[in-house]
């Protein structure tokens, strides 16, 4: 799914069938402004359509709070992949 205005593409999400959040990407120039939260919310809504009631992510160590603020849950401790960045698998039910 994508937010568009003015022919731009402000942010983009992809959600699996098995409910995982995959993508959540808002462009630099749209932040601040909704994008993020209103894609959280229509993958929250897709899930609950396709009858997935848990969702998982693995977030950013910058998405971290942002999706603790939308009710998200941490999984276990932070896991470092192969770039050495932090990943916070996280979970919520829908």
């Amino acid at each position: 799914m994508a937010i568009a205005e003015d022919n731009a593409i402000l942010g983009v999400g992809l959600l699996s069938k098995a409910g995982e959040i995959k993508l959540n990407y808002v462009s630099p120039d749209a932040r601040f402004r909704g994008v993020s939260s209103a894609l959280i919310e229509a993958m929250e809504a897709e899930a609950q359509g396709l009858g997935v009631t848990r969702i998982t992510l693995n977030g950013t160590a910058t998405a971290h709070r942002f999706y603790q603020a939308r009710g998200y849950k941490d999984e276990g401790k932070p896991q470092t992949g192969r770039l050495k960045v932090a990943n916070y698998p996280m979970s919520k039910r829908v």
